[in-house]
């Protein structure tokens, strides 16, 4: 198995809500982290954040990140995914959060479902997508 390979042990930590803890590196070197929404597809992580946050300038910046996904079950089982981040996109980016909400929440919609309409918000969303340059999970 190589490196980048999610075990079959815990992909199914890929399948429930998606929720993460992402660490980033800030502009005075110290690890910032904070919970996030993330969808797994063809080998590449996705999250969508708000372009102007402080996770996103981080991973501007600094193009790396590990997301951290525990079993809500048994907090000794996890996956550690070291990250490179591969690219920003805009388009689609209201899409991808709607569907994470789907998935985390059951609502159909972010702006305007789970939280009051925000087009200024809405319109600096971004999805950033990494790709797993090593994988660490407990047994």
């Amino acid at each position: 198995m190589a490196e980048t390979d999610i075990p079959e042990t815990h992909r199914d930590l890929l399948m429930g809500p998606g929720i993460a803890i992402l660490s980033t590196l800030g502009a005075d070197q110290t690890i910032q982290s904070s919970l996030v929404w993330f969808d797994y597809r063809d080998g590449v992580f996705t999250i969508n954040v708000v372009e102007s946050s402080p996770k996103a300038r981080n991973l501007a910046r600094h193009p790396k990140a590990t997301l951290l996904i525990m079993d809500n079950r048994n907090a000794d089982r996890y996956l550690s995914v070291r990250c490179d981040v591969i690219r920003f996109q805009k388009e689609r980016a209201i899409e991808h959060l709607d569907k994470l909400t789907k998935r985390n929440m059951d609502q159909n919609c972010w702006y305007g479902g789970a939280v009051e309409d925000d087009p200024a918000e809405a319109a600096d969303r971004v999805i950033v997508c990494l790709k797993p340059e090593r994988i660490y999970c407990t047994e």
